[in-house]
Parts: structure tokens; sequence; C-alpha cells
């Protein structure tokens, strides 16, 4: 019984997990879906700037102008370099259009700074998100690699016992069956030998019956059924009681007819002693 607990208890803590962390998967897919159609919403209503694109755009400006430093103060030749960084303006051209188009990112992500952070705080939530899933998916495996092996532990645990298990809730009450089935065969066990006890008081019982009528010279009806041996027992006490009382009867009559033959005899002798003296 305990091992059955046991595993009925392991399997439902494992189970409980698994649907719990199914759920959570459930969650957090809804979750990603959600910030998804936000994301969505933000890209339609125009590309909003970020911090990493106003960085790299400062980082160009940076270099047009170390390269205009270079060219002007040190007397260096960036023709080449300059050529890398924009081919289709000079420097002095290419230096303003990314002054300009820095001064514009900030000022976009000034005037869009709350769709900014939102959009910020959404990308951050997806990547909690995608991260979230993966380490969900990896415990929902794992539940059910620990329920495989759960399964092969219960299922050895029935082998030399020739028995098929069915799940532990399902053996539990199986098994509180077989409890109560084998109660049921040791009352009946007990009520059996009370049964054979009593048969063989009833026996002995008739034997002494027997023995008492043979010593009255009355002969025993029936060897096996106690009702009837009492019942003759009895009917013989009944009639030598009825014996008893007709001797008694025929006793006292004795005594009263010799105490009658007495007073006559006596009358007798008084009379022939009154006609001899006549």
């Amino acid at each position: 019984r305990e091992s059955i607990e046991k595993f009925t208890a392991e399997f439902a803590e494992i189970d409980k997990k698994r649907a719990d962390t199914g759920q959570k998967k459930t969650e957090c897919e809804q979750r990603l879906s959600e910030v998804k159609r936000q994301l969505d919403e933000i890209d339609h209503s125009g590309t909003v700037p970020t911090e990493t694109e106003l960085e790299e755009i400062r980082a160009e400006r940076e270099r047009a102008w170390m390269l205009i430093r270079r060219q002007w103060i040190e007397g260096d030749n960036v023709d080449s370099e300059a050529s890398e960084l924009d081919p289709d303006n000079e420097l002095p051209e290419a230096f303003e259009r990314r002054v300009g188009n820095a001064d514009e990112v900030a000022d976009r992500l000034r005037r869009e700074a709350s769709k900014v952070q939102s959009q910020a705080t959404l990308l951050a939530e997806t990547s909690q998100c995608k991260s979230d899933m993966q380490r969900l998916r990896a415990d929902i495996e794992e539940c059910y690699r620990s329920r495989e092996r759960l399964d092969i532990e219960w299922n050895v645990l029935w082998e030399h016992s020739g028995v098929a298990p069915l799940t532990p809730v399902e053996m539990k009450a199986w098994w509180e069956d077989m409890q109560r089935v084998k109660e049921q065969l040791n009352h009946l066990s007990d009520e059996q030998l009370k049964l054979d006890k009593l048969k063989k008081s009833r026996s002995s019982l008739i034997d002494r019956i027997a023995k008492e009528l043979k010593a009255l010279d009355v002969e025993l009806r029936s060897e096996t059924d106690l009702e009837s041996s009492l019942t003759q027992a009895e009917d013989t006490a009944d009639h030598l009681g009825d014996t008893a009382k007709k001797r008694d009867a025929l006793i006292e009559e004795i005594d009263r007819l010799e105490n009658k033959l007495e007073e006559i005899k006596a009358k007798l002798q008084d009379a022939e002693m009154a006609g001899y003296c006549t």
C-alpha cells in the first residue's frame, strides 16, 4: 500500500507540473502574440528610430569629422576613406548629411519618446518571452522523460505479481477492493470455524442424549438431527414424569387400602371379642 501511495503522489506531482508548465507556455504564447501585435501597430504607424540607430548615425558623423580634421589640419590624403564612407558625395557634403541625419534622428527620438520606449519595452518583452518559451519547452520535455521513467519503475514494481498494472489511482482502488475481499474471506474462515465447533457440539449433545435414552431402553430415532433428538428426549422425560406420577398415585392408593384393611381387621377383632364375651 505504501508503494502505491508513493507512486500515486509522484505521478500526481509530475502530471500537475506538466499541466502547470503547459498552462504557462500557453500564456507565454498568448503574450508573445499580443506583443507582436502591438509591435506591428507601432511599425504601421511609421518607422520609429532607436537608440542603436542614433548611435550608428553619430558614429558615421564622427568618422566623417575625423576625416575632415585629418585632411584640413594634418594634410592627410583621405580620398579613399572618404569614398568608402560616402561614394556619392564629397567629404564635406557627406559630413553635413550625417550631421543632419543625427539631428533628425535625435529630434524624432525626443518627439516620439513614448513610442520609442514602448517599442523598446515590447522588444525586451519579446526577447524574454522567447527565452521563457525555450525554458518551458525544456521543462515540458523533462516532465515527459520523468513520466516515462516513473512508468518503467511502476511496471517493474508489479513484475513479480503477474498483474498488468493500471494507473496508481486505479490500482489503489483495486488494492482496497482486494483488502475488503481478504477481510471477508477471513471473516468467512472464522465463521466456518465457529460452524465446525457448533457441529461438533451438536454431535456431542446427540451422543449424550442417545446414551441417556439407551439407559432407559429407548432407541434414538435420529442420530443427526439435534432438534429431533431434543424433542424425543423431552417426550421421554415427560413420559417418565407421567409414569412416576402414576406410580406415586398407586403407592398412595396401596397405602390407603392397606390402612383400610387394617381398620377392617381391627373391627373384626373387636367383633370377635365381643361375641366371645357374651
